[in-house]
């Protein structure tokens, strides 16, 4: 089990992906990656997502796009509202929301790909959107959710 864990040098945040292992003398954890320098961002446009990327229909905008295309725009929705146009930095992690926002947390959405009890999945989709700090719409989740588990 992977996570991101933040660790402080000389005042500054910087964050890292930890696995988790357990042994006989307990848990073990080993640094698997350097994500980047943790940046916190505070919200600074309110505009909610519909309007944010036109969407009329959401059946049909869940429909009509990819998982791909449906995380980029949740990014750049949320890198708006935390005034943070320029894209997601392959070395920075932004602190939003509850989360943080990096290019690890959003690949591990897109390869989310699980099997079993609808409300064992939805829990861990909502709990990965959550780590990475992006509020998606709950009529949004529960379509991507849909798509993900191909209903």
């Amino acid at each position: 089990m992977a996570f991101v864990r933040l660790k402080k040098v000389k005042g500054k945040d910087y964050a890292y992906l930890v696995e988790c292992k357990y042994l006989r003398k307990g848990p073990k954890q080993k640094v698997k990656a350097y994500l980047g320098k943790v940046v916190k961002k505070e919200q600074v446009n309110k505009v909610d997502f519909y309007n944010f990327c036109n969407v009329e229909d959401i059946n049909k905008y869940v429909k009509d796009n990819t998982h791909n295309r449906i995380m980029e725009d949740l990014v750049r929705w949320e890198l708006h509202k935390h005034g943070h146009e320029d894209g997601l930095p392959d070395n920075i992690v932004l602190k939003i929301n509850e989360g943080y926002l990096c290019n690890y947390n959003v690949r591990k959405i897109l390869r989310f790909n699980e099997g079993g009890d609808d409300s064992v999945i939805g829990f861990k989709l909502a709990k990965m959107f959550v780590d990475s700090g992006i509020k998606i719409p709950e009529e949004l989740f529960v379509e991507y959710f849909k798509k993900v588990t191909k209903y």
